[in-house]
């Protein structure tokens, strides 16, 4: 099953946000970003891959669609269920924190780096499903 994103139930809908990417890779699907600046070039904010290990790469955003390197795209504030997540060894209600490279750690806070709560399990198995909360909601050291 392909990871998708979608409002979480019973939840207006968080505007979309017109990005775009010069990480030097491709942003998949589901994964976090933060805020890096402003694109003159493109006149649009720039993203980076959210990192537990990065001084200011806080989970901000969720990527709905492939963003391939030097394009521009759209990304979702948190507030968002992704599925198709791997949860396999998780339990519903387990947290989920920010790994490295825009990906999840469930259930044990990371050992190294920035520890920051970005979500909850909503459902388990190969293909579960995670809540990202909003950014403001989101707890960290």
């Amino acid at each position: 099953m392909a990871v998708t994103v979608s409002p979480a139930t019973n939840q207006v809908p968080s505007p979309p946000l017109n990005v775009v990417n010069n990480t030097g890779v491709q942003l998949e699907v589901g994964s976090v970003v933060a805020l890096a600046g402003w694109s003159s070039a493109s006149a649009l904010p720039r993203v980076i891959l959210a990192d537990k290990g990065v001084a200011g790469a806080r989970a901000m955003a969720v990527v709905v669609t492939a963003i391939a390197n030097g394009a521009q795209g759209t990304v979702y504030p948190c507030d968002q269920t992704v599925t198709g997540v791997n949860t396999t060894g998780s339990s519903v209600g387990d947290a989920v924190f920010l790994g490295t490279s825009g990906g999840y750690v469930f259930t044990t806070a990371p050992a190294t780096g920035r520890v920051e709560r970005i979500g909850t399990v909503v459902s388990v198995g190969v293909s579960g499903s995670i809540y990202l909360w909003p950014a403001a909601l989101q707890a960290g050291d």
